[in-house]
């Protein structure tokens, strides 16, 4: 009797019938275990890693069926903001997080309206405050944020376009963002997937020097953006080369340039 399950057609764990224990592979030595009398395969503190397909075999026969796993990261709080637009009268609601695979968004508000999606636009409210609930989820988890919308917010000023401020050593730099206007917020993106909240990034130097990273300044009434290159931010060194070169004979002697 022997059994043997693998991961992506690689061994996981095996086990035959004279052996005291099963033997584990790879990370599943410390997260994984095989039942001998019910050969099931048992795997704890999951990680990314783990994902995969999975098949067993019995006294060496192959598999009739496999098993897909996907581990999934859990969501993260999301952050929540709006720009509202006096011309049209509604106000448009953003909802992002930095963390989260297949992660599904829905926006409520305090009516029991529902809106599928990290955006949606409602109404501008014009006589009372207004409340909204964005909600983030995958298969294993869950956050929420809430958003109000003050008539006060409504009628603030703009932001102005924002102004990008860089410290940086060879390798590193600290991108700081700042904006005139009513309570704005930053976050900052580089059009690669990248989206951090805060006013203040911190980047690696690329080998490229081709990536631009974008401001983005926000309140409840305007956003505008601002954007820097990479190789604005880092010094380009330059090496040159001097090739000693042979002049003119003078009195029997070469002078060399």
């Amino acid at each position: 009797m022997s059994v043997t399950w693998r991961h992506n057609q690689d061994f996981a764990a095996r086990w035959f019938e004279d052996d005291e224990e099963p033997v584990y592979y790879r990370n599943f030595e410390k997260s994984a275990e095989l039942n001998t009398h019910t050969w099931s395969l048992k795997i704890s503190n999951l990680q990314k890693s783990f994902s995969g397909s999975y098949s067993v075999e019995i006294n060496n026969k192959d598999p009739t069926t496999s098993v897909k796993l996907v581990v999934l990261d859990p969501v993260s709080k999301p952050n929540v903001t709006h720009v509202c637009d006096t011309t049209s009268n509604s106000c448009t609601l953003t909802c992002m997080a930095e963390q989260g695979d297949d992660a599904e968004y829905v926006w409520r508000d305090a009516k029991g309206n529902t809106q599928k999606g990290h955006e949606w636009t409602v109404q501008r409210p014009e006589q009372e405050d207004t409340s909204f609930t964005c909600n983030i989820s995958n298969a294993v988890s869950w956050e929420t944020a809430e958003l109000v919308i003050t008539v006060e917010q409504i009628s603030a000023d703009g932001v102005d376009e924002p102004t990008i401020l860089h410290s940086c050593n060879s390798t590193t730099c600290v991108l700081s963002c700042t904006a005139l206007g009513s309570q704005p917020q930053f976050s900052w993106t580089d059009g690669n997937g990248l989206r951090v909240s805060g006013p203040e990034l911190v980047v690696q130097r690329g080998e490229q020097l081709d990536k631009i990273y974008t401001c983005n300044a926000t309140n409840a009434v305007s956003w505008k953006t601002k954007s820097i290159m990479e190789r604005e931010m880092f010094p380009v060194l330059l090496t040159v080369q001097l090739q000693p070169q042979l002049m003119q004979k003078e009195d029997d002697s070469t002078r060399l340039l």
